[in-house]
């Protein structure tokens, strides 16, 4: 009997019908043989409402609270479609993240998970019921209730596979997979059928939204296969798994990131101003995705390009770290245009023709980062839609058009 892990997200259980209609997906997975877990996120837009509810009261609500508030969505879903599941004449019971044992740090907001005990999971899936567990929430090392930030369900859902060393965790989504251009700039984009674990990484943190990139190092860790794909449907979906790509020095993927911010640093300290950066990135949702340094002499200058989901964190942190260190920093209008792919810093010709496609587009960057697997372009101008799509050309990164 295969243990299976089956993820759902909020635009999908945003009906009764939808429910229904999962309900029978979760009903007929299990009369096939498996053992199945299914974690939910909050049915719709429960959470955003929750949140603009909360900021209605108070501008600048308690963190705990807003933890406490808006992990009410998830326990509504779990506990609809476990009403559901259980018509359809089958056991199954619904768990909160602390029931399942989902323990984190002690960040409200933005958690990251530290274990996954499991223990109520394993008895019930051992009873032979269908186990519906809230995605997006934990209980942290101090008992308090605690959410897991932007993408918390798919990484709920993927520590809750490692914990259990099932053979698959499927994530059903409103997309069949992960594109090699953003759908939002190319129809004619290819679906990524294959993906390795740091490509897959990759992808997620630099901006294709389909899954969080927490949940994929997870995976890696834990060498736990995600397949993505739409409800019902019979083929296609990327499939994430501890694959190879022998093609190196090839571009995978062009990807666009919105909510980043650029800092840019100069001084003459050393260790201390960048000791307050960093502990100031401790304790906030703001996430660090790249640090390059100039050194001249005693005088050095630091180029930070930060991620964000809530543009008040990012306004929030920019004011703190302003107190305190020699810095500016862009954030409207500044986006991130990343090429992926294994290997490519060692392929010095997409660095030169991505070069050459800015100048054609007279789109140059603030900055250009690199790393193994990504060159990420940071812009000013928030139009960024002909380089993109000239990228995607250029690379082939789209299908041919039939006529």
């Amino acid at each position: 009997m295969g243990i299976v892990v089956q993820k759902y997200g909020g635009s999908l259980l945003s009906s009764l019908s939808s429910i229904e209609n999962i309900a029978d997906v979760i009903v007929r997975r299990k009369r096939e043989g498996n053992q199945v877990i299914v974690v939910v996120s909050a049915m719709g837009n429960t959470t955003d409402h929750l949140y603009k509810q909360a900021y209605k009261i108070n501008m600048s609500p308690p963190k705990r609270e807003l933890d406490m508030l808006i992990t009410a969505g998830e326990r509504i879903s779990m506990a609809m479609l476990s009403i559901a599941i259980q018509k359809r004449g089958e056991d199954a019971i619904s768990f909160t993240g602390s029931q399942v044992g989902v323990i984190t740090d002690n960040r409200h907001t933005n958690a990251h998970i530290l274990n996954v005990l499991g223990d109520r999971v394993r008895e019930e899936l051992g009873n032979g019921k269908i186990v519906i567990a809230a995605g997006f929430q934990g209980i942290s090392t101090e008992k308090e209730v605690t959410t897991l930030g932007r993408g918390g369900s798919d990484t709920s859902a993927v520590a809750i596979a490692a914990s259990l060393n099932a053979d698959i965790c499927e994530m059903y989504k409103d997309v069949n997979g992960i594109f090699t251009v953003p759908p939002k700039f190319s129809k004619n984009a290819n679906l990524i059928k294959g993906l390795s674990y740091p490509e897959a990484i990759a992808m997620a943190k630099y901006g294709a939204n389909v899954i969080h990139y927490r949940a994929c190092e997870i995976a890696a860790k834990f060498s736990i296969p995600i397949n993505i794909k739409m409800l019902n449907s019979q083929n296609g979906g990327t499939l994430i798994n501890d694959e190879v790509n022998i093609e190196k020095g090839l571009v995978k993927s062009v990807i666009v990131k919105n909510n980043v911010a650029f800092f840019k640093f100069k001084d003459n300290e050393d260790l201390e101003r960048k000791n307050r950066f960093l502990n100031a990135l401790k304790s906030s949702p703001v996430e660090l995705l790249h640090l390059s340094e100039i050194r001249r002499g005693k005088n050095f200058e630091e180029y930070i390009l930060l991620s964000y989901y809530d543009k008040r964190d990012i306004i929030d942190f920019a004011k703190l770290v302003a107190n305190s260190t020699n810095s500016k920093v862009r954030i409207n209008g500044v986006k991130a245009v990343s090429l992926i792919g294994v290997g490519m810093i060692n392929n010095t010709d997409i660095i030169n023709v991505s070069y050459e496609i800015m100048k054609e587009n007279n789109m140059m960057p603030l900055y250009c980062f690199t790393g193994d697997m990504n060159i990420t372009f940071v812009f000013g101008n928030g139009n960024i839609e002909k380089a993109v799509k000239s990228l995607a050309s250029r690379f082939k990164l789209e299908y041919e058009k039939r006529d």
